[in-house]
């Protein structure tokens, strides 16, 4: 992973991951390019963006977490909040993006549950007490990949089935309609030497 947040038309921030480690380095290099250790335990799903003239980067992390770092006290070194964490047992969060409006930022993201074979997007303002609010609830009509998967195997293997005895049908009628066309030709061949015809 790396990425360039862009804070000013003179100034870029430069981060990248080693393993679970996230790095990042101030552009334009100085003489001697200054790298500093962002985070300890990054796993997946980063994403960064301007909130306030500051950086702020969201990501998953190795225990399951979502974590938001950020320097809105403009400190030496960045505060990290965790957003989201499993509550149950095979839930996950995907689909993570943050996004300013007017001047408040917002958290989008799904929660996908594997056992319960639901799915929900959330909306929220990390930096104000109101908690997340449900934009839209897939639970009703939401199915894995798997059981898509499934159902669509399904529709093949009763379509093929079709096929083929319609295959079948075709084929038998074929060779009635040959066996009937030989008998045609024998009983006008029989006609002929007899003279009826």
């Amino acid at each position: 992973m790396n990425d360039i947040l862009h804070l000013s038309d003179q100034t870029s921030i430069y981060i990248y991951n080693q393993g679970n480690h996230l790095y990042f380095t101030i552009l334009p290099f100085s003489r001697v390019p200054q790298v500093r250790l962002l985070y300890r335990g990054f796993l997946e799903d980063f994403h960064a963006c301007t909130y306030q003239k500051s950086p702020v980067f969201l990501f998953k992390t190795v225990k399951n977490q979502v974590v938001l770092l950020h320097n809105l006290n403009q400190s030496s070194s960045f505060t990290e909040l965790v957003l989201l964490e499993p509550q149950r047992e095979g839930e996950g969060f995907q689909n993570l993006h943050l996004t300013v409006i007017q001047d408040k930022l917002f958290f989008f993201y799904t929660v996908c549950s594997s056992i319960e074979t639901e799915c929900r997007l959330y909306i929220q303002l990390p930096f104000e007490q109101t908690g997340a609010a449900t934009i839209f609830d897939f639970h009703s009509d939401f199915k894995t990949e798997t059981e898509k998967n499934k159902e669509m195997r399904k529709e093949i293997i009763a379509l093929n089935k079709k096929m083929e005895s319609m295959a079948k049908q075709y084929n038998e009628l074929y060779e009635y309609s040959t066996k009937l066309q030989g008998e045609a030709r024998r009983l006008n061949s029989i006609l002929i030497n007899r003279g009826l015809k």
